[in-house]
């Protein structure tokens, strides 16, 4: 409905990037959402404009998931949860949808959060399970942070 708003763990939200409608329940989305009505109810540019994120942790295991895991067709594994290093790879119609992984470096998490806002399409899936291929192979051309794949 026109001006009203709702922000937080259990408010169903368009999520602009899965094109459909989600409900987040972590903080750190909850945060997020109330900056974003914030800036809105200021008079500034405002709205749910990033890649879903979300992270739990468990027995000394951290996942953290980036996009909607919730609606693929497809899922690739690199590398093992059981060493602690591992990404899942969701995919809708060839298209990276989402990840879910452990044990990766801020420079893996920010290309892996690129990929997945890019709806990168992935040209080799044996590739995308190697983890000794740097990650942006799978997905056609070497990927380079900032440069669309």
């Amino acid at each position: 409905m026109p001006d009203i708003y709702a922000a937080g763990d259990v408010a169903c939200f368009f999520d602009p990037l899965s094109g459909r409608r989600r409900r987040i329940e972590h903080w750190s989305n909850a945060r997020y959402q109330g900056n974003q009505v914030g800036r809105i109810l200021a008079g500034a540019d405002g709205g749910y404009n990033r890649v879903a994120t979300f992270f739990t942790e468990s027995f000394g295991l951290t996942l953290k998931a980036f996009g909607d895991i919730s609606h693929h067709d497809d899922r690739v594994t690199r590398g093992s949860f059981r060493d602690g290093n591992a990404i899942v790879f969701y995919l809708a119609d060839g298209r990276l949808v989402a990840s879910l992984h452990s044990g990766q470096d801020d420079e893996t998490e920010s290309q892996l959060l690129e990929l997945v806002g890019e709806r990168a399409t992935a040209s080799d899936i044996e590739v995308l399970a190697d983890d000794s291929v740097p990650l942006g192979e799978g997905f056609g051309t070497p990927f380079q942070a900032g440069v669309a794949s």
